[in-house]
């Protein structure tokens, strides 16, 4: 009979970024068919809710809830299950020690993100997965960009919209008919402009 040692146990892990980097690093599912689990936990189901607020799977029989959610494609809690390799340890530590670096670090992502793929010290596989740990990290900063900023107004100018025939000569040197549209415009504002900004611009 084969036992499995402890350090030869599938690695888990529900962080998306990190198996993501794992995967692109070349490190191989515990089993290809299945590479990671969707657990419906009741936790889980009870923040499902419905228009009024309610948890939508409120008396439910709990098999039929998990199958609705899943088919449904609201979101389980998952988790990415990799084979142990020799290098998973080195790959985890190189991973941690890049979040690290990105929480602190100064600069630009692009810079860190050459210098990282320029390295030619860098073991392959460690350079894929720091560039994907940069990238994704960074990925999520910028997706978060907007939450930052001062929302603004987009208001019409008064006015009407005027459309007319007209003519123009294409690169072939040929007089061909178009259509012109006029509009007044619009004004964008910021919603925290100053009562003289407002009044100015007729707000």
């Amino acid at each position: 009979m084969k036992h499995i040692k402890p350090g030869e146990t599938p690695f888990n892990t529900s962080n998306a970024i990190l198996a993501y980097c794992l995967h692109l690093a070349g490190v191989p599912w515990d089993n290809d068919k299945h590479p990671c689990k969707v657990l419906y936990p009741e936790s889980v189901l009870n923040k499902f809710v419905n228009g009024s607020g309610q948890p939508f799977y409120k008396g439910w029989v709990y098999e039929e809830a998990v199958k609705h959610a899943h088919k449904t494609k609201k979101r389980g809690h998952i988790e990415y299950c990799f084979a142990f390799t020799p290098r998973l340890g080195k790959l985890l530590k190189a991973y941690r020690k890049q979040v690290a670096e990105l929480e602190t670090r100064d600069g630009f992502l692009h810079e860190v993100i050459a210098e990282v793929a320029n390295d030619k010290s860098i073991e392959p596989d460690i350079s894929t997965l720091r560039q994907a740990c940069i990238l994704l990290h960074g990925r999520l900063d910028f997706m978060e960009l907007w939450e930052h900023q001062v929302p603004c107004m987009v208001i019409p100018n008064p006015g009407r919209v005027t459309r007319s025939q007209g003519t123009f000569v294409d690169k072939g040197g040929r007089t061909r008919e178009c259509l012109t549209v006029t509009t007044p415009g619009m004004r964008i504002v910021s919603v925290n402009a100053s009562p003289e900004t407002r009044k100015a611009l007729g707000i």
